[in-house]
């Protein structure tokens, strides 16, 4: 094991980490603490409604936030859904209405890069869970 190892058994994960979650922190998410001003002032739904809505589908949310895109706001929600699969979720603020998740294709590209990850920690005697 040379001196660099940790780096290089890491470095996969690591960009994969800010590959994944990276673009998402940086789509112009709200602070929770800033939210009761910006709903009100724009009109938005709470977040309770919207969480129940996942909740009466049989997900259990994980997380919601509020960002803004385009020239409105959404609520993206994580949830663990009925088959015990973490998915994202769209939902427009101001209506409540779905308008989408994690699309496909790009399910299919992550997909692809976790394997990689976890055949590099495996090559490397690495165990995960």
């Amino acid at each position: 094991m040379g001196k660099y190892f940790l780096a290089r058994a890491f470095a996969p994960v690591i960009f994969t980490v800010v590959l994944l979650f990276g673009s998402e922190a940086m789509a112009g998410c709200v602070k929770w603490s800033n939210s009761p001003k910006i709903i009100k002032k724009n009109g938005l739904m709470k977040p309770g409604p919207v969480r129940a809505r996942a909740i009466r589908r049989g997900e259990d949310v994980i997380s919601i936030d509020l960002c803004r895109r385009g020239g409105g706001y959404i609520y993206r929600l994580t949830v663990l859904g009925k088959k015990k699969r973490v998915r994202d979720i769209v939902v427009d603020a101001r209506s409540g209405k779905r308008i989408g998740g994690r699309s496909s294709k790009r399910k299919k590209l992550e997909d692809r890069i976790i394997n990689r990850v976890k055949r590099n920690l495996r090559r490397h005697g690495i165990n995960y869970y």
